[in-house]
């Protein structure tokens, strides 16, 4: 006769457990989705309704759970931190989505130009490699009923998060960020960037005068044939196979096909062992830069500890991931990492190339910063008028009032200034301890990786502070760079 089984129970989760569970259900569906829509699924979901099926993230009952969490000493630190951060954006997730629905809208809807109508999203891009001034800027002006129209769309987007983060007025207001100095980075890179427009300028024999010009510039058409799209994975991951992380991107890093928007990027499907990445819109050298720090953020991503709890093995906005990724995008700027990386080019043409990588990293960077510097201005009297002197000083050309109000109102732009201002320092930090093609050495492994495993936990700047990133080292890298 069979013995009886003993009984068994389950183990009774605590709050703080079932809240991650929930947050990480949520995070998963949303990465699984986001991936399901880049390859077109007709039966993907979006951030909406993602946000729906998980309405409770929003409820009481998760109120609830974070309370008690709290009272039993179980949430603390860093992990208290990303808790907080992860149901704050559960709020904010859906609402945003549907602001960034109307803004696609506005990309999407056709304008007249030419005796016809086209998308705006469609002639920005032919914009970016006419040859032709003149018809360069009859596109520029059709485009500002696309601007005008995407401002509205911006506006929407703000108010929505706002009454969002109203309803999450009861969890405790976010750590402060570190200080970003807007004015100090540019005013670290005026030289460079006027320095890097004569030079840029005296290649493609004429002077920007106009954003169009500006834009066609630093899309250097002629330039596609050396960052041909479909060997560019092999390209961005070559330094990371050099330091000793190729492994790790072989086993858990997955290429997806481009999501058509303007930046490559990542979704973390499971932390620590699956990342997804999708290229945006091909603009030359200027996606090659933007995949090789979406894939360094992506190796990151993967780099994170896999004992950390789940919120913090999701890096997100201001995380060492961020910084990582954008030291490999740097990496363009630097002539012989250019020579090693493209292979059959002449000392000429390596100049050339890293330069038109340095002009559209300061492009990037400048921008982010006047951006973060109009984003403060918002709803002040001469708003316009004092973003679009700004942007005027930043880029050297003339910008309409349209274009100048969207730069200011980028959301993403603190974000994205906050982990690139440090990049080039920290490039000469690694230099000045690993020597000049330390992206070979092995040894450099070992801070990226440390940094890495932290997640979410460790900042930008914190990592900086680590590496020994000194005041004064931007201006100092530029100077190296353009020597």
């Amino acid at each position: 006769m069979p013995r009886p089984r003993a009984l068994t129970f389950a183990p009774v989760r605590s709050p703080k457990e079932r809240l991650l569970d929930a947050l990480e259900a949520w995070q998963r569906e949303r990465a699984r989705e986001r991936v399901a829509r880049w390859r077109g699924d007709a039966d993907a979901l979006d951030e909406v309704a993602v946000s729906s099926r998980h309405a409770r993230l929003r409820g009481p009952r998760a109120r609830e759970l974070y309370e008690d969490a709290l009272d039993r000493g179980d949430l603390e630190g860093d992990e208290r931190v990303a808790v907080e951060a992860a149901l704050r954006e559960a709020y904010v997730t859906g609402p945003r989505a549907l602001g960034d629905a109307r803004i696609a809208a506005a990309l999407a809807a056709p304008i007249p130009y030419d005796s016809d109508f086209h998308r705006g999203s469609d002639l920005l891009l032919r914009l970016a490699v006419r040859p032709d001034g003149r018809t360069r800027r009859a596109i520029a002006r059709a485009l500002e009923r696309t601007f005008t129209d995407m401002l509205g769309g911006l506006e929407e987007r703000r108010g929505r998060v706002e009454e969002a983060l109203e309803l999450a007025a009861w969890l405790p207001a976010p750590p402060a960020s570190a200080p970003v100095d807007a004015e100090q980075v540019l005013a670290e890179t005026d030289e460079a960037w006027r320095e890097l427009l004569e030079r840029l300028a005296h290649a493609g024999g004429a002077h920007p005068e106009d954003w169009s010009d500006l834009v066609h510039l630093l899309r250097a058409p002629a330039w596609d044939d050396l960052v041909p799209r479909r060997s560019r994975p092999r390209r961005a991951s070559a330094p990371l196979e050099e330091l000793g992380f190729g492994e790790v991107l072989r086993r858990g890093a997955h290429v997806e096909p481009s999501h058509g928007g303007a930046r490559a990027e990542i979704a973390i499907v499971a932390p620590s062992r699956d990342v997804r990445l999708a290229g945006g819109v091909e603009l030359g050298v200027a996606s090659e830069r933007d995949f090789a720090r979406a894939l360094g953020a992506a190796a990151a991503c993967l780099l994170a500890h896999p004992g950390l709890p789940t919120v913090l093995g999701r890096p997100a906005a201001h995380s060492v991931a961020d910084a990582i990724g954008a030291l490999c995008g740097h990496l363009l700027s630097d002539g012989r990492y250019v020579a090693r990386a493209f292979g059959d080019l002449s000392p000429a043409q390596v100049r050339a190339a890293r330069e038109l990588a340095l002009g559209v990293e300061l492009f990037e960077l400048r921008t982010a910063a006047a951006a973060h510097l109009g984003h403060a201005q918002l709803g002040r009297a001469g708003f316009v008028d004092e973003a679009r002197d700004r942007l005027v000083r930043t880029w050297g050309v003339d910008a309409p009032p349209a274009l100048a109000s969207l730069v200011a109102r980028d959301p993403g732009a603190t974000a994205r200034l906050a982990a690139a201002r440090l990049a080039p320092a920290r490039a000469r930090a690694l230099r000045e301890q690993f020597d000049e093609d330390f992206w070979r050495n092995p040894r450099t492994a070992e801070p990226l990786r440390h940094g890495a495993s932290r997640g979410a936990a460790l900042t930008p700047d914190a990592w900086a502070a680590e590496l020994g990133v000194p005041e004064g080292a931007l201006r100092a890298r530029m100077t190296e760079l353009l020597g």
